[in-house]
């Protein structure tokens, strides 16, 4: 049996709904959601590729 996480099953954070319930946010979609936005923002002023880079990598710690 293979004790690696799969691709997308690490989580980035979890958070109360408005419902009561819990939302989940995993890892890869969080570090993809912010390297895009990051890019976005940064884009404004030239530096969108720079930002994407630092959004995919800011939370790789919690991978490990």
């Amino acid at each position: 049996m293979d004790s690696k996480p799969r691709e997308n099953s690490v989580l980035a954070h979890v958070a109360q709904k408005m419902d009561g319930g819990w939302g989940e946010h995993f890892l890869l979609d969080h570090l993809k959601d912010v390297a895009n936005l990051a890019g976005k923002f940064a884009a404004e002023f030239g530096n969108g590729d720079w930002a994407s880079l630092a959004g995919l990598w800011h939370d790789l710690g919690k991978y490990s």
